[in-house]
């Protein structure tokens, strides 16, 4: 983004104005300024900064500067040194946030979610459309709106399920990877990378995509944002769909159990 440039994705319109990011916020933001935050004071770099709330009522971030990984994804993310950078990126966040207690009365986008102690509070939204490159390096992520807590094991499957990408031949191609790319090794990667394996990571991608199924039905059907909005674009049936297809090549994508 140049400076004065708006930008709108799925959910919000932001702007930059010089080193900084203007954003809409919501009942969430105070948590995830407080998340944020605590990673800044822990040295952790592949993050925005916040830097309160402006004149007009926005949240204030530091830009990250570089671009965002968008379909076709650029060739660092098709190679294997992509997905590395990606699972070390995740691992030195988890490290950074592992003695982060939320404020009390914290509120998280998901309706109802608290804090429990043992959780990590997860970016919520890792997919590469967030992640952001200069050349062939990882900057780090943006567009931490969705930060939720939950076990640190599904950031990991969020990660496989859209960066390996483990979401069915379609999106494969739409990636630009080859038709009959080594997803397993590819999974393989990404998990070593982290420090995880991948029956653990597929197990947590099964629980992640039928709790979002859950979500869709209930939060969807309510007419709560954005999953209302996800819900009317086809989403609920979209993830049964890589959900199914994830269940049939198990045996494919991992080492036998």
């Amino acid at each position: 983004m140049e400076d004065g440039e708006t930008v709108t994705g799925g959910l919000t319109t932001v702007v930059r104005i010089g080193g900084t990011i203007r954003r809409p916020t919501g009942a969430w933001t105070p948590a995830v300024h407080a998340l944020l935050g605590h990673l800044e004071r822990a040295g952790f770099n592949g993050a925005p900064r916040p830097r309160g709330i402006d004149e007009h009522g926005r949240e204030v971030l530091t830009f990250l500067p570089g671009e965002a990984a968008m379909r076709p994804w650029p060739a660092v993310l098709v190679s294997g040194d992509g997905l590395r950078q990606l699972g070390r990126w995740l691992r030195r966040y988890h490290d950074a946030i592992a003695d982060f207690v939320p404020p009390a009365g914290a509120r998280w986008i998901v309706p109802d979610s608290v804090w429990q102690p043992g959780q990590v509070i997860r970016h919520g939204d890792l997919g590469p459309w967030n992640s952001v490159w200069r050349g062939d390096d990882l900057t780090g992520f943006i567009d931490w709106d969705f930060a939720e807590p939950g076990e640190a094991l599904a950031d990991v499957a969020q990660l496989a399920w859209n960066a390996v990408p483990l979401r069915g031949p379609g999106m494969t191609l739409a990636a630009g990877l080859a038709e009959d790319c080594d997803l397993r090794a590819r999974l393989s990667t990404l998990c070593k990378a982290y420090g995880s394996a991948p029956p653990a990571v597929v197990d947590a991608l099964e629980r992640l995509m039928t709790r979002e199924i859950s979500r869709l039905q209930v939060y969807g059907a309510a007419g709560i944002e954005p999953w209302s909005s996800f819900r009317k674009r086809g989403d609920e049936g979209t993830v049964g769909q890589e959900l199914g297809w994830l269940t049939a090549n198990r045996s494919v994508l991992v080492l036998r159990d």
